[in-house]
């Protein structure tokens, strides 16, 4: 949708009696929660789970179904998956923030600064 509809839908929403306001709190983020600041781990750990997935699955119909049907399809599901069997929120939700020694802290400030 262009950015000219997008701002005119979330504008009107208020003025024209549909907009609700959220009743329970929004988690965002994904199902299975990445806990790494590795961008080439970020970026192929799904990928892996596929291949996993694959590996692990019987027949070569199903082999193929993994890779073109939705991210939540098994075996004798719906060609999307089963939405019921994607896991609950806890809330808080606890955020991936790794504790970081002193002197790493101390170091990155320091070329920062070498590099302004």
């Amino acid at each position: 949708m262009p950015i000219l509809l997008e701002c005119f839908f979330s504008l009107n929403f208020p003025f024209s009696g549909t907009f609700a306001p959220e009743d329970e709190p929004v988690a965002y983020g994904l199902v299975h929660p990445v806990e790494s600041f590795n961008t080439l781990y970020v970026q192929y750990f799904h990928y892996v789970h596929i291949l996993k997935t694959t590996w692990n699955i019987e027949g070569l119909k199903n082999k193929f179904k993994v890779f073109f049907y939705g991210p939540g399809w098994f075996e004798g599901g719906g060609r999307l998956g089963d939405s019921s069997l994607v896991p609950q929120i806890k809330f808080p939700v606890k955020k991936y923030d790794p504790a970081v020694p002193m002197w790493i802290n101390v170091y990155c400030l320091v070329h920062f600064m070498i590099v302004l």
